[in-house]
């Protein structure tokens, strides 16, 4: 037996190295959270994953995270729908925002996204948006809602309907039925 293993050492060593790959992938597949994946409707939808977590990273204009409660991709549709989503975006020179939502989706060939539901935006500096639904159109650069809109800041509130927000220009217009209080003090605008 020793004189075989000494003619095919290298055989042995392969098979020996193959047995071990197969025995560690497998103790892998056993630890695997079971909440990771869940079960997929037949027909529907080509992956679905539970507590889903995505960082864009190479872009030198925005750092975007994505987190969801689950996440479904459709190849067809070329969409991503998300449940309980919240999703930072991370800009040079600007305040860290972060959206949340009851639902979202994103395109994937645009990267354009909608958040719906209890839609709630806030800056690290403190100001706030709530409105219903919120679409980011990556193309133009653009936030737009059509829904009622709220907006808090430390030395007003501003509230209407629809909403457009241009990043390029930093600028913010509110479309229709707009009222604003101002808080008074010394804070500046």
């Amino acid at each position: 037996m020793l004189n075989y293993l000494q003619k095919h050492y290298r055989s042995v060593i392969v098979l020996f190295l193959c047995l071990l790959t197969i025995v560690s992938l497998s103790i892998v597949v056993v630890r695997r959270d079971p909440g990771v994946l869940a079960t997929v409707p037949p027909g529907t939808i080509d992956l679905l994953v539970k507590n889903f977590h995505y960082t864009e990273v190479g872009n030198p204009e925005a750092l975007w995270e994505i987190d969801a409660d689950t996440a479904q991709y459709q190849r067809d549709l070329n969409l991503a729908t998300l449940t309980n989503v919240t999703v930072k975006i991370s800009f040079p020179r600007l305040p860290t925002v972060t959206m949340k939502g009851d639902k979202g989706s994103v395109r994937i060939d645009t990267k354009n996204v909608e958040i719906m539901g209890n839609v709630t935006i806030r800056s690290e500096r403190g100001e706030s948006v709530a409105t219903e639904r919120i679409e980011y159109d990556h193309g133009l650069r653009t936030f737009r809602t059509d829904k009622p809109v709220t907006i808090n800041h430390p030395a007003f509130s501003v509230s209407g309907t629809g909403a457009v927000l241009v990043l390029d220009e930093k600028k913010l217009t509110l479309l229709s039925s707009v009222t604003a209080v101002f808080n008074g003090g010394r804070t500046k605008l």
